[in-house]
């Protein structure tokens, strides 16, 4: 039964009691044994955070922890006393579908946290913001108890699995991290001993007694007050290990508790991303899942408050708690989710007032320390305490990872535009002025869109102030050079000078024809240091040796007028380099070892042009087409020159594109380090195989590559662990 202020008025009453007594008896025990007992509830209630005031750090052995197990899917975090064991594993957002209307959006992260709703399972909201965006975690918590782990680790890692595929089907794709990838931004696996310590509380207390009865005996039961923080205090003092050093954590509490609409929700969380993006804050959050039954409770004693108003015998402040307790309650009827959440930062608080945060009260911010339990227990999973705030999904949906999660790329200052990613509005950049490794891997079928695909990434490459060098056998390019401009050479018509190339390089290019002997290169360098003017002429100074021979097999391809590549490098315009002739009006390619020694002879000179002017970020793009034609390893080297020339130029302006149909078409030395791959959607099943092999693609990347939509493709950069989906747009026609 309700009756508005009992606790209060009975308080006043024994207060009442307590005091006429003390009159009447003319001793002040009554009076000292209510406060006593008012003390000792104060200290019991407080007693963990008043041990944190008196031993800091210390107050982490409360927790019991015994040591901390990594494995590469989840950590276990073992107690040494009621023989229990947490385990956890981490879920790292890679990617997300953004609704189109706000109202959607809304929807959307609401429906997010509400598959989150589950009975004996806790979890962990991580956001750390990273290089402008912010890095979002999921962290799954179970107990279990330790003789049953083994069972309760392939039911947790099965959890998890389900996580993974309810979340998938809200379009939000994550991935199984390792847990030494985010754990190090919660805690350190560094272990802290702590060896005896007088116990202060209980010294004081015996001292203060002693006192008490030699100077006023009616007063020594004030010393009870401190038995709770002395019974805590006695678990710190023998010392022991903390096998775990926590990241400081300032708590905090949100001042807005309305239950908001979808269209406001979604508005309301598009403002959000913008202002994270300002205060660059690290987020944690224990979201722990509420029990409805407890919460049935809460709304029969809601209607108790609620009667009692309409008969006028309620306080305002509790028919406000009880109005509270039932739009929760509506909320739940209408499918949304009840939590407990905590929430904490790791940075300043006051940038965070803005979005409507605040440090919410701890008794050791009185002092100016920082609570230590409370955030220890929310980092390793434990579900919040009796203080922590009921909210429903969509109070929470701010905590879902439209928020934090943001584009996949930035428009750095020399990124280049590639198209449209999976959300509404997000535009996907190649920046390649931010990468390691600016060489790229470009592979798909044949009609997969490859060449498309060049061409747009020519075009805007000159919009960055990258030149772009095509290499194109087959001529395919010829009507795209001319429609932007681009320089084209016919390397049958106008071949590059194979003189400007050292002897090594032409002895090498050469190779591709037909090897040279010991007295060939011998012969070929006397000759070029005769001061020989045009291939000709090198030829004729060759005489009749087997050198003119070989020589002779490429003649055809290499008469005048010489083209100097220097030159054109050298007049900074987007090139196209043609393996063939279009004198007769048709266009026809040059034989395929002629191909490979002319491009030898271009790499050449493109290596000793870049490597002149010095270190540099990407200022040519070399784009080569049907690269399977150009694998050849010279003779006597492991690898295609491309690659080779691709690890020497790495740093020094020159960006390599290779263009293939398949894996298997490059070395692996060039699949591993390049520092870009974009796979084009095909449904070749072969293909898609290989590619979720080389991509490590999920599930989710998976289905979106194997429709064979033409357009769409799969961006990897680096060594970075996840994939980044975009749809290709090709140059307006």
């Amino acid at each position: 039964m309700y009756l508005p202020g009992l606790e209060k008025m009975l308080l006043f009453f024994v207060l009442m009691l307590a005091v006429l007594s003390t009159f009447a008896s003319g001793a002040p025990t009554p009076l000292a044994l209510l406060i006593a007992l008012l003390g000792t509830y104060f200290t019991y209630v407080n007693r963990e955070a008043l041990v944190e005031v008196l031993y800091g750090e210390r107050a982490l052995l409360l927790l019991g922890l015994e040591r901390i197990i990594f494995k590469k899917n989840y950590v276990m975090v073992l107690f040494k006393k009621r023989n229990l064991c947490i385990l956890s594993s981490f879920l790292k957002v890679i990617d997300i579908d953004f609704p189109d209307s706000d109202a959607k959006l809304g929807e959307e992260a609401s429906r997010i946290m509400s598959v989150l709703h589950i009975p004996s399972t806790t979890f962990n909201v991580i956001a750390i913001p990273r290089r402008e965006n912010y890095s979002y975690y999921l962290k799954v918590n179970s107990v279990c108890r330790r003789e049953h782990l083994h069972a309760a680790v392939n039911g947790f890692l099965q959890l998890v699995s389900e996580v993974e595929r309810r979340l998938a089907a809200c379009g939000v794709y994550t991935l199984l991290a390792n847990p030494s990838e985010a754990l190090p931004e919660l805690v350190s696996p560094e272990v802290n001993s702590y060896g005896p310590a007088p116990p202060y509380v209980l010294l004081s207390t015996l001292l203060s007694s002693v006192l008490l009865y030699l100077l006023a005996p009616g007063l020594v039961l004030l010393a009870l007050i401190p038995v709770p923080v002395i019974l805590e205090e006695l678990k710190l003092v023998k010392g022991g290990k903390v096998p775990l050093r926590f990241a400081p954590l300032t708590p905090l509490s949100s001042v807005t508790s309305d239950i908001p609409e979808s269209s406001s929700l979604g508005s309301s969380l598009r403002v959000l991303q913008k202002l994270f993006v300002q205060c660059d804050e690290p987020i944690i959050a224990l979201v722990a899942p509420q029990d409805l039954a407890e919460l049935q409770a809460k709304v029969s004693k809601a209607l108790e408050v609620l009667e009692a108003g309409r008969a006028g015998a309620s306080k305002l402040s509790d028919e406000f708690k009880a109005v509270t307790v039932f739009e929760i309650y509506r909320a739940v009827e209408e499918g949304q989710m009840p939590f407990k959440v905590e929430l904490f930062s790791k940075g300043p608080v006051w940038r965070l007032e803005s979005l409507g945060l605040r440090q919410s009260f701890h008794i050791n911010s009185l002092i100016g320390k920082r609570a230590v339990l409370q955030p220890a227990r929310a980092v390793l999973g434990l579900p919040g305490g009796p203080h922590a705030p009921l909210r429903v999904s969509s109070q929470i949906a701010w905590l879902s990872p439209y928020t934090f999660v943001r584009a996949a790329t930035r428009r750095t200052p020399r990124a280049i535009y590639l198209g449209r990613g999976t959300r509404k509005g997000e535009k996907v950049y190649l920046e390649i002025d931010a990468l390691e490794n600016a060489h790229g891997l470009i592979i798909g079928p044949m009609g997969s869109g490859k060449s498309t695909t060049a061409r747009a990434l020519a075009v805007r490459a000159i919009e960055q102030g990258i030149v772009p060098v095509i290499v194109d056998p087959s001529g395919e390019y010829r009507a795209f050079a001319n429609r932007y401009s681009f320089n084209i050479v016919d390397l049958a018509d106008r071949p590059i000078n194979p003189l400007e190339c050292r002897v090594e390089d032409l002895e090498k290019s050469l190779g591709y024809i037909s090897p040279l002997n010991d007295y060939e290169v011998e012969l070929l360098r006397r000759c070029l240091d005769s001061g020989v003017e045009d291939f000709a002429g090198l030829i004729r100074s060759t005489g009749n040796s087997s050198l003119s021979w070989k020589l002779r097999r490429v003649e055809p391809y290499y008469s005048e007028p010489l083209t100097s590549l220097r030159r054109l490098l050298e007049a900074r315009r987007p090139l196209v380099l043609c393996m063939g002739s279009s004198a007769s009006g048709g266009y026809r390619s040059m034989p395929l070892e002629v191909q490979q020694f002319t491009f030898s002879i271009a790499l050449a000179q493109m290596r000793d042009h870049a490597l002149g002017l010095g270190l540099s970020e990407p200022r040519w793009l070399l784009i080569v087409d049907e690269a399977h034609l150009f694998m050849r390893p010279p003779e006597g080297y492991l690898e295609p020159e491309v690659v080779t020339t691709a690890r020497m130029l790495r740093k020094f302006g020159l960006a390599v594109v290779l263009l293939t149909h398949d894996w298997g078409d490059v070395p692996e030395s060039f699949r591993r380090t390049a520092g870009w791959k974009l796979a084009l959607s095909h449904s070749d099943p072969d293909y898609i195989s290989l590619t979720q092999i080389y991509m490590a693609l999920s599930p989710s990347e998976l289905a979106w590559l194997r429709r064979g939509i033409r357009g769409r493709a799969v961006l990897r950069r680096g060594l970075e662990p996840h994939n980044i989906l975009v749809e290709i747009e090709p140059l307006q026609a």
